[in-house]
């Protein structure tokens, strides 16, 4: 859904090596690639309830583990138990979840503070490695093309103050002008109007998309920023778990995802009706969107259709852009400028 009145229904085409899947309409092919990411998430999953019920410290170099479903061994994560005097208390704990899939560690009060910080160095991480990968690794890239697309875009939102916070853009969902107006017309159609449960990405210009879909009584599915400070959380507004006194716009943050939505395991059961993704740019002919070069909502999407969470054949996949990130054939900019350089 772009700014204007036009509305483009998005099709889902990524390249294997970029997204680490092929996904279309009709299948998703898992990559190994994309096996080992889910066997890791499992991982890091069951390993940090662990460790919040042990105080137990991560040895990341040491370890390997071979999940049930692959044949290769997985360098990753794995916990190091240090030696307890007069215990016979086992390597791993018996389980880690109860029925609901709730954690069985002792619950800690929400600390805003630390939480923020947290998420803030990694998201600093995160952009300051996407820098290096775009000026250090161009020319080893397989779609160096998708580079030049994502900072032409960028760069024309920051030069013509399309923009808004956080700024720049480079390397981040661009939050632009208009990104208001843009949910709202999502907001018409009506796949998302009959949808209970629907997946939103958790970047600043789709936060008024998460509001829509709480102030509409669905079900919010999203994912901490880069999945690096949890796994998904959903969050319906006027529940016992979150009562209509608490206002939506303290749970549409990251932070109020955190504090107020129900964390939710790998293999818990639950349908995603509606997927909205956020995008750097777009091509309504084809459906291709590109990000920010992460893969985050490749792998979300291989995570939950793996898991049997949507239908891939079915599910409406939907993003929101200014005009500007809408591929136009290359008429005007940025998209003029980009096919000269393709040229």
């Amino acid at each position: 859904y772009r700014h204007s009145s036009s509305l483009y229904r998005l099709s889902v085409h990524y390249s294997f090596w970029d997204g680490a899947m092929i996904m279309t309409q009709q299948s998703v092919c898992l990559s190994a690639a994309l096996r080992r990411a889910l066997a890791l998430t499992y991982i890091l999953q069951t390993a940090t309830a662990y460790v919040q019920s042990n105080s137990y410290t991560f040895n990341s170099r040491q370890h390997s583990i071979v999940p049930s479903f692959s044949s290769r061994r997985i360098s990753c994560l794995d916990v190091e138990i240090p030696q307890k005097r007069n215990s016979r208390r086992s390597r791993f704990p018996t389980k880690l979840f109860d029925s609901a899939g709730e954690t069985m560690s002792n619950q800690q009060p929400f600390d805003e503070k630390a939480f923020e910080a947290d998420r803030l160095s990694k998201d600093a991480l995160a952009m300051k490695e996407m820098e290096q990968v775009a000026t250090e690794e161009f020319s080893k890239l397989r779609t160096p093309w998708k580079w030049t697309i994502r900072k032409a875009v960028w760069d024309h939102l920051e030069k013509n103050d399309i923009a808004q916070f956080p700024r720049p853009v480079h390397h981040r969902i661009p939050n632009f002008i208009g990104a208001d107006e843009a949910a709202e017309n999502l907001a018409t159609l009506p796949e998302f109007q009959s949808a209970d449960m629907v997946k939103v990405n958790p970047d600043t210009p789709q936060r008024r998309v998460r509001h829509l879909v709480l102030e509409n009584g669905k079900t919010l599915l999203t994912p901490q920023p880069r999945l690096r400070t949890g796994f998904f959380s959903t969050l319906k507004h006027g529940t016992e778990a979150i009562p209509s006194e608490v206002p939506i716009d303290a749970l549409t943050s990251s932070k109020g995802a955190a504090k107020h939505g129900t964390p939710i395991t790998l293999y818990e059961k639950y349908t995603v009706d509606l997927v909205v993704v956020g995008s750097t740019a777009v091509c309504p002919n084809t459906g291709a969107r590109v990000g920010k070069g992460e893969g985050f909502a490749e792998l979300e999407w291989g995570i939950l259709s793996q898991q049997g969470n949507l239908d891939a054949s079915k599910v409406l996949v939907a993003t929101t852009v200014h005009d500007c990130q809408v591929f136009d054939g290359g008429v005007e900019e940025p998209w003029k400028s980009v096919m000269a350089q393709q040229r």
